[in-house]
């Protein structure tokens, strides 16, 4: 489960260029307590 690997890297941040991954990741993400920001590949220039 990605959820589960980026609360195993410690990862700050996600970013990924797919606004339906944006989606379903922060929603993973929330489900599992982890407190990574999940932003647009664009978001961080």
């Amino acid at each position: 489960m990605k959820a589960e690997d980026v609360r195993k890297t410690g990862a700050d941040v996600v970013a990924t260029a797919c606004p339906g991954c944006i989606i379903q990741i922060k929603d993973a993400l929330h489900r599992f307590g982890v407190k990574a920001k999940v932003m647009h590949v664009v978001e961080l220039l």
